[in-house]
């Protein structure tokens, strides 16, 4: 056996680490050939997969490179009772829980199967919250490795390569850092700072960090005021927001880059999640550790997933920028507007982070009380 650090879970821009015990990894091959996709859909930029389990339709796995090991839910371990193949202690920032290892058949994400496969038994029911539905485990690294992945955040697709195979891509490849089996993208924070931060697909927030790089960014980072709720192993906790000025990755600079302070797993110092992905057509070759980021058409210096880059004004929020053909442009918001209502609720009632949660997701509706000029309009944002 041997010992995986701590993996990253996410909620709400937040982190849930965890480190465990596991036996040999599983036997991974794809049975629709050379490639295929894999039945996926997106919630506020995580990715969800429908996943069998020795045979049986068990519902939805999240897609997660920042776990180096595959997880199912308590509930439904007790529902198959599946075999224990050895104790584990799962240890997060809340604190520790004793826990198992169990041994599974087959575990299928559509043509992708695992014979054999390992998986931790946590409780995954904090993260139903997140994503509008039930849990029933996480997809990790082992279940990847060796092969090619390409995760479309802008068509909401996901597809699987065979070992070997790359589709075309027009952004160069880059190499990831591995650090106990886990991957680390490089990240340039502020004007000089570089740093590899855990490649972490299932952490809805754009970047965690440690306090001590923040500190180090100096002007260039700020500590907001809000914080976010962080579900971890073993409990949760309230964490510190703070918004680093630029970040340069893939080839793409983005503007004032929101980061809960917290660290994440193994040796790395801070991870880069969905929030930021979203931004790109990612690709990774994980048998060679190499990555291709493709900048999406949205990835303007914006916040958030919907395109908007938005500055506070007396009486609401003044649009500073649009992304080309992002949901705000869709949706018809203008350089200058001043959106003073969200949902019906004002935006002094809504605060900071009711706004970013709003602006930073797709996926939802809101109905948007804009003032243009001498005008009132009314939009609606996907």
């Amino acid at each position: 056996m041997r010992c995986l650090r701590p993996a990253a879970l996410a909620a709400i821009a937040t982190l849930a680490a965890l480190s465990c015990s596991s036996a040999r990894s599983a036997r991974v091959f794809l049975s629709a050939g050379e490639e295929a996709d894999l039945p996926a859909t997106f919630a506020r930029g995580l990715i969800l997969v429908d996943a069998t389990l020795d045979g049986a339709a068990v519902g939805t796995f999240l897609l997660d490179t920042g776990s180096d090991v595959s997880v199912i839910d308590r509930s439904l371990e007790q529902r198959l009772q599946l075999p224990r193949e050895s104790a584990a202690i799962a240890r997060g920032a809340g604190g520790s829980v004793s826990t198992s290892i169990v041994k599974a058949r087959s575990l299928a994400i559509g043509p992708l199967t695992a014979s054999e496969p390992s998986l931790l038994v946590l409780d995954l029911s904090p993260f139903e919250r997140v994503v509008g539905r039930p849990i029933a485990g996480i997809a990790g690294l082992d279940l990847l490795e060796g092969r090619t992945l390409q995760l479309d955040y802008a068509a909401r697709r996901v597809r699987a390569l065979a070992p070997g195979v790359r589709p075309a891509t027009q952004a160069p490849w880059q190499r990831l850092e591995r650090r106990e089996s886990l991957l680390g993208l490089s990240v340039q924070l502020g004007s000089q700072r570089v740093e590899p931060l855990l490649l972490d697909t299932g952490m809805t927030g754009a970047l965690a960090l440690d306090e001590a790089i923040v500190g180090a960014l100096g002007d260039e980072a700020r500590r907001e005021r809000d914080t976010e709720w962080r579900v971890s192993v073993g409990g949760g906790s309230e964490e510190q927001i703070a918004s680093v000025r630029s970040v340069g990755v893939g080839g793409a600079e983005l503007a004032s880059v929101d980061a809960v302070l917290a660290r994440p797993a193994g040796r790395f110092a801070g991870a880069v999640g969905a929030g930021l992905l979203r931004f790109f057509r990612v690709t990774l070759d994980l048998a060679t550790d190499e990555i291709s980021l493709e900048r999406l058409p949205s990835a303007a210096a914006v916040e958030g997933a919907s395109g908007l880059r938005y500055e506070r004004a007396r009486g609401g929020l003044r649009v500073v920028a649009v992304a080309g053909e992002s949901p705000a442009d869709a949706a018809g918001l203008l350089p200058g507007d001043l959106v003073t209502h969200v949902d019906g609720l004002g935006i002094g009632r809504l605060g900071w982070r009711g706004i970013r949660e709003r602006f930073s997701f797709t996926g939802r509706k809101c109905e948007l009380t804009v003032a243009r000029g001498l005008r009132e309009v009314q939009l609606s944002l996907y």
